[in-house]
């Protein structure tokens, strides 16, 4: 084999190792992950389209 398809050969394998990794450490390791519902009840009884109407009018 080439040097080049060495070369991927071995980054494929290292992120299917990393991948392998964080999923079995679950989603805390991610910390995009990990803020998953943050501010949720400072949105509850915010409707989206009312939220965005109301920052289009100071425009």
């Amino acid at each position: 084999m080439s040097r080049i398809l060495d070369d991927e050969m071995w980054m494929v394998a290292e992120l299917l190792h990393r991948e392998d990794a964080r999923a079995d450490s679950g989603s805390d390791a991610d910390p995009i992950l990990a803020l998953r519902g943050a501010g949720r009840e400072m949105w509850a009884n915010e409707d989206a389209d009312t939220y965005v109407e109301r920052l289009r009018q100071g425009w």
